[in-house]
């Protein structure tokens, strides 16, 4: 796992800067770096430890923990969330569980959307299927598929990944 180094933590005498935006801003002093940090309200954050000087960013104030969080859950893997949808609910009901599921994904969980099959479904599983996909293209902002819908003991089951940043 990469420790993200942020603020006085980064010891390199000179790093590349990037803004907020991403424009570059060209070689500067650790000093003069967050002095500009500071100024914009934001935290300096090192990209990569491996180049000389180091790539460094700004991000706004507290983005940087968030990130730091969402890179350590997304790292240490373990079983995805998982949301269980049917093609009984009501259209209120499904997107509710659209909405769960995008604010797992943004905190950088992964999942696992599971629509249960009644024993008549289970030999043309097409409108589970086509309630997967249209969560999925729904949820496309905030994740990719990780895996697409598979039969699993009497459901089936889609997963979602977070997008990468």
């Amino acid at each position: 796992m990469v420790r993200r180094l942020v603020n006085e933590a980064i010891r390199a005498d000179e790093v590349l800067l990037s803004d907020e935006n991403g424009a570059d801003l060209g070689p500067v002093t650790r000093a003069e770096a967050l002095a500009l940090a500071r100024a914009h309200g934001c935290d300096l954050v090192q990209d990569g430890a491996f180049s000389s000087p180091p790539r460094c960013h700004l991000v706004p104030a507290g983005d940087a923990a968030a990130q730091a969080a969402r890179a350590t859950r997304r790292a240490q893997g373990g079983p995805p969330k998982e949301i269980r949808v049917s093609t009984a609910m009501a259209a209120h009901d499904v997107e509710t569980r659209r909405r769960q599921a995008a604010g797992l994904l943004a905190r950088g969980y992964t999942v696992k959307l599971s629509a249960r099959l009644a024993k008549a479904e289970r030999a043309n599983p097409a409108a589970a299927r086509a309630l997967l996909d249209d969560l999925a293209r729904g949820l496309a902002d905030a994740g990719r598929v990780a895996r697409k819908p598979y039969n699993e003991a009497g459901a089936l089951a889609l997963l979602l990944a977070p997008r990468d940043e």
